[in-house]
C-alpha cells in the first residue's frame, strides 16, 4: 500500500471539474509561481507553518527543538528559522495556542479512497467525483495511480490537476485510471516563464500535447497583470488551445488573488504581490477565447 503526503482534502469541491467533488491536495510542486496561491504546498516534504498571532509565548517549542529552529527576542516575540526545520513535528505537539502545526498528513491509499468514498452520493447525484490535485500530484504518481486504480474500480470519476512539469512516465502511471486532466497553462513565452516560475517551459508544452491527445482536457490559465495579461501573450495561450484539438472541452481564466501573500509568510517564504484587477478588466481578454468550441469560463462561472 503506497503512503501520499497530503496538506488538505476539500469536500464539495465545485470548481476542480464537473460535477460535486472531492478534491485532494498533495504536497510538492516543481514550480515556484511568484503569485502562487498554496505556497505551504511546494516543499515536497513536510514542513510547518507559524501563525505568530496565536502565540502566547510559552517557549514549550523552543525546550522540545533539537534543531534551534525556535528562538525569541528581548521584547518577547517568537521567532522562526524555517531553514532549520526537519518536519519532525515535536513542536506541534507542545502547542496548545495552536501557533505551530505541520502542513501535511500522511495517508496510505486505502485510508484516502475509504475517505472520498464517503461522498459517493454526492458524485452519483451530481455527475462528480475525485479530484487530485496539490501542489503537483504528478510528483507523488504512484500513489495517485493506486488511488485512482482503486476508485475506477468503484466507477468513480477521476480528474487530475496538474502543471505538468513532471517526467513523461509519472503521466503514464496515472494515465490509464483518469478520466480527465485539468492543466495549467501559464505561459507560452520563454521569458515570461523563466522569469516568472523559475524554469523553462518546454517539458511543460510537450507532456500538454501529449496529454490531450489521450484525454479529455481542461486548461485553466491564471492572468496576473504584468506577467501574463498582454493580449499578444494571451494569444499565444490561445493559438496553442487551438491546436490541442478537440479533446479541449473548457478553458477557464482566472483573475489574480493575493491570499497566498500572508500564507508564504507562515511557511517563511517571501512571495510577490501583484495588481489585483477587476472583472471589467478581463472584457477584451475573454473575447479572445470566445466561440472557439468549447466552454468558457471566469472565475468559475460560464461566460457566454
Amino acid at each position: 500500500m503506497t503512503r501520499g503526503l497530503i496538506f488538505d482534502i476539500q469536500h464539495f469541491s465545485l470548481h476542480d471539474g464537473p460535477g460535486i467533488r472531492t478534491t485532494v491536495f498533495l504536497k510538492g510542486c516543481s514550480l515556484n509561481c511568484a503569485w502562487c496561491h498554496n505556497p505551504e504546498s511546494i516543499a515536497i516534504k513536510n514542513s510547518l507553518m507559524f501563525e505568530e498571532n496565536r502565540c502566547i509565548g510559552c517557549r514549550a517549542c523552543e525546550t522540545v527543538c533539537g534543531n534551534n529552529v525556535h528562538f525569541f527576542t528581548d521584547d518577547g516575540r517568537h521567532k522562526v528559522d524555517f531553514s532549520r526545520c526537519s518536519g519532525c513535528g515535536e513542536c506541534q505537539k507542545v502547542c496548545f495556542a495552536g501557533a505551530l502545526k505541520m502542513i501535511a498528513s500522511s495517508y496510505d491509499t486505502e485510508n484516502i479512497v475509504s475517505l472520498v468514498l464517503r461522498d459517493r452520493g454526492l458524485y452519483e447525484k451530481s455527475g462528480g467525483g475525485v479530484t487530485f490535485s496539490g501542489g503537483e500530484p504528478l510528483l507523488q504518481a504512484e500513489f495517485v495511480s493506486e488511488a485512482a486504480q482503486m476508485l475506477k474500480e468503484q466507477e468513480i470519476h477521476v480528474a487530475i490537476d496538474t502543471a505538468l512539469n513532471v517526467p513523461r512516465e509519472n503521466i503514464d502511471l496515472v494515465m490509464p485510471y483518469a478520466d480527465l486532466f485539468l492543466c495549467d497553462l501559464k505561459a507560452v513565452s520563454e521569458d515570461i516563464f523563466r522569469k516568472y516560475i523559475g524554469n523553462s517551459n518546454e517539458r511543460i508544452m510537450e507532456n500538454l500535447r501529449y496529454v490531450a491527445s489521450k484525454k479529455n482536457v481542461f486548461i485553466r490559465t491564471p492572468v496576473v497583470k504584468g506577467v501574463n495579461d498582454s493580449m499578444s501573450e494571451l494569444t499565444k495561450i490561445r493559438d496553442v488551445i487551438d491546436g490541442l484539438g478537440e479533446n479541449v472541452k473548457e478553458v477557464g481564466l482566472l483573475s489574480y488573488h493575493d491570499l497566498g501573500v500572508n500564507k508564504a509568510l507562515k511557511v517563511g517564504m517571501e512571495e510577490h504581490r501583484f495588481e489585483i484587477q477587476g472583472s471589467g478588466d478581463f472584457t477584451e481578454k475573454l473575447e479572445l477565447f470566445k466561440d472557439r468550441g468549447y466552454r468558457l469560463l471566469f472565475d468559475g462561472s460560464e461566460v457566454r
